[in-house]
């Protein structure tokens, strides 16, 4: 279980990630990148158009101290669609909404 510090650092990190990210110009306009913190352990997932710019996303995210580990699930290819990525947004609220109402589950640590 994280504390909520960590959760904070956690967040104020991928954050931290996700603007270095989206403010390169080898990047931007090119890639579609997510970002999660856990721990300080980081995970890359999305998409990148070659071998080239997937290392520059994990040399990019490990340039932060605060980052203990990487985990780089990056795949080649277009950048998913944003209706596709609309609708992992509303599928993942909708997973995220039953939790929080179930009662066997701590809302703190989803």
């Amino acid at each position: 279980r994280r504390t909520v510090g960590t959760q904070l650092d956690d967040a104020t990190l991928a954050s931290r990630i996700s603007s270095k990210l989206s403010t390169n110009e080898q990047l931007k306009g090119q890639a579609h990148i997510n970002v999660e913190v856990f721990n300080g352990v980081a995970l890359l997932v999305g998409q990148v158009p070659n071998e080239q710019l997937k290392r520059e996303a994990q040399r990019l995210a490990e340039s932060l101290p605060q980052v203990t580990r990487l985990h780089n699930q990056l795949r080649l290819g277009s950048p998913t669609q944003a209706s596709v990525r609309t609708h992992d947004v509303w599928l993942a609220t909708k997973v995220k909404s039953n939790l929080v109402a179930d009662k066997r589950v701590d809302g703190l640590h989803i």
